[in-house]
């Protein structure tokens, strides 16, 4: 049980933070979106007063004004678990950094099929601090803007992970046995690793195709200078809102960085991402990776 202080500290920060992005319309009503107003994330039972959910923050005002949480002072949130396993939601939280919180994930799936299921449940990884990416279109990386996935190009068509056949959560890393399409089978382990995590796939194609090994999304805005670096087996980008980056340590590709469609990324209007383009031969493909994003922002 929280003291008033920490349970006020939590509900004023949560406030701040909000306030902090363009969230409401020009008559101050709340938008359909994330941190901006954004149609593409949203699902099919999503009306104008859906939005409204959030007032649940505002059942304090209820409280009377002698009440010990109007008395107590903001207090910070107490020491949490730097990492914890969550066996019924399929994830392993990672809090090594207090102000990006990295959820691995195995493979939780909402059978329902609520739109871009497998991006909203699929991801490898979902940090705090980057967001994710919803897909536009499924025909090039940009319109599926897959970032941490690992995605399967043929016929011109994107495919990435919906759901797994066999889950594992560990203490530290999670396992799934998935299929993105018809022919190829893939065991993947995450591992957090340093400042992200290590991917270790095996795969058995039955045809030969293309992979995407995807990192993190980074906001790259209009006044945003970008540094990239792209070769063989690395590519990496780095502005003033922090480091994505994805490395092979085992297996042979070519580094690319991707500017995706705008409004794909919950959190940030415009993002591109870095991957690795690798050849997928017929039979077994081993590969290993590393994948991480580092923050610059202050919190």
């Amino acid at each position: 049980m929280h003291s008033w202080g920490v349970t006020k500290g939590i509900i004023g920060r949560h406030m701040r933070w909000w306030f902090q992005h363009p969230i409401l319309d020009c008559e101050g009503k709340l938008t359909l979106g994330y941190t901006y107003p954004n149609l593409i994330m949203c699902e099919g039972y999503n009306a104008p007063g859906s939005p409204y959910w959030a007032m649940k923050s505002f059942l304090v005002l209820a409280l009377g004004e002698e009440h010990p949480f109007w008395q107590a002072e903001e207090e910070p949130l107490p020491q949490l678990d730097a990492r914890k396993r969550l066996p019924h939601a399929y994830m392993l939280v990672d809090r090594r950094d207090p102000c990006d919180v990295t959820a691995y994930t195995a493979g939780q799936y909402a059978d329902w099929e609520p739109a871009h299921a497998d991006a909203k449940y699929g991801k490898f990884a979902y940090s705090s601090y980057f967001g994710f990416s919803v897909p536009k279109g499924s025909r090039t990386l940009s319109q599926c803007a897959p970032d941490s996935m690992l995605a399967f190009v043929r016929d011109d068509m994107v495919f990435t992970r919906k759901k797994s056949s066999r889950t594992e959560i560990g203490e530290d890393y999670v396992y799934a046995e998935w299929s993105p399409m018809a022919g190829i089978l893939i065991k993947t382990r995450i591992e957090p690793y340093g400042k992200g995590h290590i991917r270790i796939h095996d795969i058995q194609a039955d045809f030969a195709c293309t992979a995407y090994e995807c990192g993190f999304s980074l906001p790259i805005g209009e006044n945003s200078h970008v540094r990239e670096t792209a070769k063989k087996n690395l590519a990496e980008a780095e502005n003033e809102f922090g480091i994505v980056h994805v490395e092979l340590l085992e297996g042979e590709g070519s580094g690319q960085f991707v500017e995706n469609e705008p409004n794909t990324n919950l959190s940030h209007n415009k993002t591109g991402l870095c991957c690795v383009e690798i050849p997928i031969q017929k039979g077994i493909n081993h590969i290993k990776s590393y994948v991480f994003g580092e923050r610059k922002e202050k919190a």
